[in-house]
């Protein structure tokens, strides 16, 4: 009887080795591409095509196990657990003094590295490179019917570190939402090529296949964000009938759920949120008064190159709008992107009329969702906005634990108290080469928040309700008041 049962648990270890073998080979081959897409997928656009059917995960039956699996905090590679950690707890705190004692220890991944090159081997392994980020499966949050009714797209920027955008995508990431990731042309061919290579490991998940050279303040930072969002807007309904479009930079990060998201967005009632001002400076109507071109080459005593301001008067904008300042990161209704960058000739004019003038991205959506015909568009302005966090180094009295880039603060660790209960949807900016700490404990807030009910969290940390826009925020005039 004892020989007997040696002799099956030798056959069952067999099995079980067969078997794994098989699948880890099954997983090699299952990374969907652009040339054989797997069928019933969201087929990701070949050269000159943009193809789309209902999106669906794509996973191997190899990971359809460890759905829970927690990340060990001591690991570079943890950008989040189930819980928020004792580090964590401290680093939300504020307090510099124990932030300062943790810092002495190895116990939390203060740089979270990861090179181009290294990510193109680990996509090749689709399961390696879900699990290092934490995708779906080895993120499961609990997706309501309310998020199931209410896709999201997303347009993300990024010019270099896919590692970077990989941290946002998998704190954003849903499989019923959809996510554009724009590659500035002259990122090096190692990011382009780590990036894309990325994107086949997930059916929503796509490189824009229209790339702009950007140039700070230029057209060209405009047409990056358009990029995407016409490409988002050739997905047909039936694959993703997405609602609301939010366009994102790669060193953002989220302080809300998915959830928190969808409530916030409903709660906009079908109008787009576009932060801006309709009382403007001399000094910001210098950016539409006159014309400004390139230079043939960067300043000397300039890091990047921008748009010089030149003596001609410019032409006033089309159909009589006024010039106002608009922010540039926002969330657009799909009806308005269709009217604005597709079916309108106003939309058109206004964009050829930008293409000379001074951060045009920073006029264009304003000055469209003022315009009477406008879907999800007002004649109003108040400078109420919900996208980004920004901690900005224009008062003597805010301190930057990071370092400061263009007058905004790269978060460090002990910033990140301020900016954690932000009301804001996105925060900007994190550089988690720099210090990781922020998108770490970010993430570890919403994934408690995403998975475990309010009762059974032991930290402070309850879910967020939406903030509720001002009545003037809904208010729109008659289309036949004319243009303004």
């Amino acid at each position: 009887m004892t020989r007997m049962t040696s002799r099956s648990a030798l056959t069952m270890l067999a099995l079980v080795i067969a078997i794994t073998g098989l699948l880890i080979f099954y997983d090699t081959l299952a990374v969907p591409t652009k040339s054989k897409p797997t069928a019933g997928l969201l087929v990701k656009p070949a050269p000159g095509t943009l193809t789309w059917t209902r999106p669906q995960r794509n996973i191997p039956q190899s990971e359809s196990a460890n759905t829970n699996a927690a990340w060990n905090i001591s690991s570079s590679a943890s950008l989040g657990v189930h819980f928020v950690s004792k580090q964590c707890r401290i680093i939300l705190s504020g307090n510099t003094h124990d932030i300062g004692e943790l810092r002495k220890s190895e116990d939390f991944p203060w740089r979270y590295l990861e090179n181009d090159t290294d990510i193109v081997e680990m996509a090749a392994n689709c399961s390696l490179l879900r699990n290092r980020y934490r995708f779906p499966p080895y993120f499961a949050a609990k997706v309501s019917a309310e998020e199931l009714a209410f896709p999201i797209a997303y347009s993300v920027l990024a010019h270099e570190n896919v590692n970077q955008i990989l941290v946002l995508l998998s704190a954003i990431y849903r499989d019923h939402n959809i996510h554009c990731v724009h590659i500035d042309a002259k990122a090096s061919q190692e990011t382009y090529n780590a990036m894309l290579r990325a994107s086949e490991c997930f059916t929503n998940i796509f490189v824009a296949k229209s790339r702009q050279t950007v140039v700070y303040a230029h057209v060209s930072r405009l047409l990056a964000d358009i990029e995407c969002m016409k490409e988002l807007l050739e997905v047909p309904k039936s694959s993703c009938d997405w609602k609301y479009l939010i366009n994102l930079y790669s060193q953002d990060f989220p302080s809300r759920t998915n959830l928190e998201v969808v409530r916030q967005l409903k709660e906009f009632q079908g109008f787009n949120s576009i932060g801006g001002y309709l009382d403007i400076s001399d000094h910001i109507r210098r950016r539409t008064k006159y014309v400004w071109k390139l230079p043939n080459a960067a300043p000397k005593k300039s890091r990047e190159m921008r748009p010089i301001r030149t003596k001609q008067r410019h032409s006033p904008p089309p159909s009589n709008m006024t010039v106002v300042k608009n922010l540039a990161y926002n969330f657009y209704t799909r009806g308005f992107l269709r009217w604005a960058l597709i079916e309108s000739e106003v939309g058109r004019a206004l964009l050829e009329w930008s293409e000379d003038t001074y951060s045009p991205d920073e006029h264009f959506w304003l000055m469209m969702h003022r315009y009477p015909s406008a879907p999800g568009g007002s004649r109003l302005a108040n400078g109420y906005q919900l996208a980004r966090k920004i901690v900005w180094g224009y008062s003597k009295n805010i301190s930057c634990h990071g370092e400061w880039r263009h007058q905004i603060c790269v978060i460090g660790a002990e910033d990140v108290w301020r900016v954690s209960e932000a009301r804001e949807l996105f925060i900007n900016k994190f550089d988690i080469a720099l210090d990781s700490a922020g998108p770490t404990c970010m993430r570890q807030l919403l994934d408690e928040r995403a998975t475990v009910p309010n009762s059974d969290r032991i930290s402070r940390n309850a879910d967020k309700i939406p903030a509720i826009p001002p009545n003037v925020f809904f208010e729109k005039e008659l289309i036949s008041a004319g243009p303004p």
